[in-house]
């Protein structure tokens, strides 16, 4: 499948800004970020529920959408399943006639709808609720059920427009696992939608994390997490700490930066950047790495509040000037006021320029 060029305004508002992206047959790609992103308006476009302003949309090779071209396929002619927020769910049907309807509007003959329906509804785990109002099932339940519904016509692609979110912690978490083992074992090329890194990371092949309409940046989630190309990006994928520094040039000659209390860091800058310009340090409260010899190296900084997390705890650490950062650790029983050593690995740090 092919994105090319996607453009999308609402009056003064550009929702979608020249997004493009390619996705492999199989593959699980998943659209990031946060509300207002543009990620449902991509996902409905591609779905032909709504129409670009420009740009174009091929799948296997067939070209759906292309205002260029004067070429629109409407919705129910793409091959496409989709799954939204809201089940959807019609409350007046079983479970059976809930994941036959797209094949009832197709008018498909008897024996094709009662074969197709009862071997979805084996893969989703509903067979023994074939006959169950569509109103007595749980939310889980009711989840399976729109995902057979998407999947009974035998689609060329899945689109998931965050599906999970209306699930309870719990359910959300199995229901992540269920449609991994699901997506892998039927090869389905899927596009999800969703603003939860955690779903993000735990499903995907590849990530394109949103902002303003735009793609900030594809990759593994692997590469997102561990090498973010903005700002955005590795604020939006984890916690992160900010601590203010001036690049330098360190004691022992090498380039770097010095914070707030002396302490000196060998660390790659911006290009462009000159010496005794203010800079801001980025990295994740869980590369953080504390130590209580108080003469040791590291940066200086004294416990300012502890949160037991269930087998970690979450300090707040108070550092020279007014920066505070957080460091998440394994149980270290440090008390508040304890003065600390704070240390991250230089290449777990981003260097932003201010």
């Amino acid at each position: 499948m092919r994105v090319q060029a996607l453009h999308k305004s609402f009056g003064k508002v550009r929702a979608v800004d020249d997004v493009s992206f390619d996705v492999r047959r199989g593959e699980f790609l998943t659209l990031l970020g946060p509300s207002g992103c543009g990620k449902s308006t991509t996902l409905r476009l591609i779905a032909g529920l709504e129409r670009p302003d420009e740009g174009e949309i091929e799948v296997d090779g067939r070209l759906v959408t292309s205002p260029r071209r004067g070429v629109f396929v409407p919705p129910e002619k793409r091959g496409m399943g989709m799954v939204f927020q809201s089940y959807a769910v019609w409350p007046h049907m079983t479970v059976f006639e809930n994941v036959a309807f797209p094949l009832r509007v197709r008018r498909k003959p008897q024996s094709e709808v009662t074969s197709r329906v009862r071997n979805i509804l084996e893969i989703i785990g509903l067979a023994g609720l074939a006959d169950r109002p569509a109103p007595d099932l749980s939310g889980g339940q009711q989840q399976r059920v729109a995902l057979g519904r998407a999947l009974v016509s035998d689609p060329t692609l899945l689109l998931l427009d965050e599906p999970f979110s209306n699930l309870d912690a719990r359910l959300r978490e199995g229901m992540r696992v269920e449609m991994g083992e699901l997506q892998r074992r039927l090869g389905l090329t899927t596009i999800f939608v969703t603003h939860d890194q955690t779903e993000a990371m735990m499903l995907s092949d590849r990530i394109f994390v949103m902002n303003g309409g735009r793609v900030e940046q594809a990759g593994t989630p692997r590469e997102v997490y561990e090498h973010p190309a903005s700002r955005f990006v590795m604020d939006f994928l984890g916690r992160i700490n900010y601590l203010r520094a001036h690049v330098a040039r360190l004691t022992n000659g090498r380039p770097g930066v010095r914070l707030a209390d002396g302490a000196e860091v060998a660390l790659v800058v911006p290009d462009g950047v000159a010496e005794g310009s203010a800079v801001t340090l980025a990295f994740r409260s869980a590369d953080v790495e504390l130590s209580m010899s108080v003469d040791g190296t590291g940066w200086a900084g004294v416990v300012q509040t502890v949160a037991y997390m269930g087998g970690r705890e979450e300090y707040v650490l108070k550092m020279a000037g007014s920066d505070e950062i957080k460091a998440e650790r394994a149980t270290e029983n440090l008390t508040l006021g304890t003065p600390v050593r704070v240390s991250v690995p230089p290449h777990k740090i981003r260097v932003w320029a201010d």
